[in-house]
Order: C-alpha cells, then sequence, then structure tokens
C-alpha cells in the first residue's frame, strides 16, 4: 500500500513540475511574440507606448460615446464599467494608461489622436507591421 501512495504522490509531483514547466514556456513565447512585435513596430517608426495609450484613449471614448446614445454593445459595457471601477482607477493611479483612460472619458474624440501623435496607426503601417512579422 505504501509503495502505491509513493507512487500516487510521485505522478502528482511530476504533473506538476509539467504543469509549471508548459505554462513557464507558454509566458516566454508569450515574452518573445511581444518582442517580435515591438520590434516591428520600432522599425516602422511607431512607438508601441504612444499606440497602446491611443488605442485605450479611443476605446474609452467610443465606449463613453456608444453607451450615452444607447448604441453600445457587451464590449462597450465591459471597458465602461472596467474603466470606471474606483479600484481599477487606483491601481492604475499615476500611470500613462490611467491618463489614457481620462482623456478618452473626456469625451473628444480628436484629442486621443493629436495627444498620441507619435504613433501613426494607418492601414498601410499596419500591413507593413503584420508582413515584417510573417515568416518570408
Amino acid at each position: 500500500m505504501q509503495n502505491t501512495s509513493q507512487f500516487i504522490y510521485r505522478t502528482k509531483l511530476i504533473s506538476k513540475s509539467f504543469l509549471f514547466q508548459g505554462l513557464e514556456n507558454e509566458m516566454t513565447s508569450l515574452s518573445d511574440i511581444m518582442a517580435k512585435v515591438d520590434n516591428a513596430l520600432e522599425q516602422h517608426n511607431i512607438d508601441s507606448s504612444s499606440c497602446m495609450q491611443r488605442i485605450v484613449c479611443s476605446y474609452v471614448n467610443e465606449a463613453q460615446k456608444n453607451i450615452k446614445t444607447g448604441e453600445s454593445n457587451t464590449m462597450d459595457e465591459f471597458i465602461y464599467g472596467l474603466t470606471n471601477n474606483s479600484l481599477f482607477g487606483y491601481m492604475l493611479d499615476g500611470s500613462t494608461i490611467k491618463q489614457a483612460i481620462d482623456m478618452g472619458k473626456s469625451g473628444d474624440a480628436e484629442k486621443c489622436g493629436s495627444l498620441y501623435a507619435k504613433c501613426p496607426v494607418s492601414r498601410e503601417n499596419i500591413a507593413k507591421v503584420v508582413s515584417s512579422l510573417l515568416p518570408a
């Protein structure tokens, strides 16, 4: 009986080891992908930090507008709820993402584009970045 319980215990340890190793590998893969995307953006003179802020600002602005006009969808409601959550706001306080959220809440969609002008998002730019990520 003792051999059986030792076997089960060891099997569980090995299973957990493979599980955590798998998660670690997944996180490394995700980090590698993000680094490649960041490098591709940089090669095309696109500031990834500024683009993240611009995207956040634009999404928050659009969600606010859609909720006010009664044309919101589930994503708009999620964004609105999250960005108006006091704990979420407290956690992001002082960050550039919080500034982008606040700018999006201001209701002026043009400010998102002008404030984050280092993010020249266009179809052509995105196509170039995506093609540079694909294998030759």
